[in-house]
């Protein structure tokens, strides 16, 4: 089966992104201008219009052909980022809010902008079980930037790697990561020593997870809805990413990807302008400015 005949039978697979952090380990540039990592611009497009870091990854999950997109947004942006998402893809997109009773056109993919309190990754994915409650797998997406001179090689990479995580996970997997080498960090010089990085076997499956591995852990996740069972048998008052990765490792249900293409997490500002630097390398922002 092709990746256009596995998207038709699995369109529906939602795509939940977080859109509520705010770029505190990053100390986020310009806050004058915008006070959201995800909303940092990175590019410009053809119309010369700025295209931020939330914006380039939804652009390339739309285009695979994905339909349901669940944005958690900040409760205190709600109203701003309703009316961006109205502005740029009401003619794309249907855009939905709790409680709204707008008619969905179901030709178009839906998006629905969810606001919840800003309390971190954990705690606003368990807040999504009710919405995920009928589903078996779902995709999660953060801030970070997938990029490279060739915008057609980024879109083919992702789309197998999703593939393969779609795949693996209907067969047994809690989670799957879209994984980089090193040397396709941006800045990998400055990625901190007990960064999440992994070694995966010939069968996808995550072997080990220590600061010593080659494959860095990317913001792009496919997930077995299995995983709010998980997160709710371990402490409340000790639940971190690190111990949730460890407890899916024990239980030999997490798998991974490598693609061949280059990787930001934006953590510090100058992975931010080393970013735009390498689109500007490959003309995506030639002539144009961001600082």
């Amino acid at each position: 089966m092709n990746f256009a005949e596995f998207l038709r039978e699995n369109t529906q697979v939602p795509v939940v992104v977080l859109l509520g952090g705010k770029g505190t380990r990053m100390k986020l540039p310009y806050k004058h201008i915008v006070e959201k990592k995800q909303l940092l611009p990175i590019y410009f497009n053809e119309e010369g219009d700025p295209v931020p870091v939330f914006e380039s990854n939804f652009e390339i999950l739309l285009e695979l052909g994905f339909k349901k997109f669940y944005f958690l947004i900040d409760k205190k942006d709600k109203e701003r980022i309703y009316n961006y998402f109205t502005e740029k893809f009401e003619e794309k997109a249907s855009i939905l809010v709790p409680q709204n009773k707008k008619e969905i056109n179901e030709e178009k993919p839906i998006i629905y902008l969810i606001p919840l309190p800003n309390k971190g990754v954990i705690p606003t994915l368990l807040s999504m079980e009710r919405y995920l409650k009928s589903e078996e797998v779902f995709i999660l997406l953060g801030g970070d930037v997938y990029f490279g001179i060739e915008k057609g090689k980024v879109k083919n990479e992702l789309k197998r790697a999703i593939l393969e995580g779609i795949k693996k996970v209907k067969e047994g997997a809690i989670r799957f990561d879209i994984l980089v080498k090193k040397e396709n960090e941006i800045l990998k010089e400055e990625i901190p020593e007990n960064w999440f990085k992994i070694k995966i076997d010939e069968n996808k499956k995550v072997i080990t997870s220590s600061a010593g591995e080659n494959l860095i852990i990317t913001g792009l996740y496919i997930f077995s809805t299995e995983i709010f069972k998980i997160i709710k048998t371990l402490k409340p008052t000790s639940l971190n990413d690190q111990k949730l990765l460890n407890e899916l490792l024990k239980r030999e249900k997490w798998y991974g990807e490598e693609v061949d293409i280059k990787h930001a997490n934006l953590n510090k500002e100058t992975h931010y302008k080393e970013v735009v630097k390498e689109l500007r390398k490959a003309n995506i922002n030639k002539n144009k400015e961001f600082y």
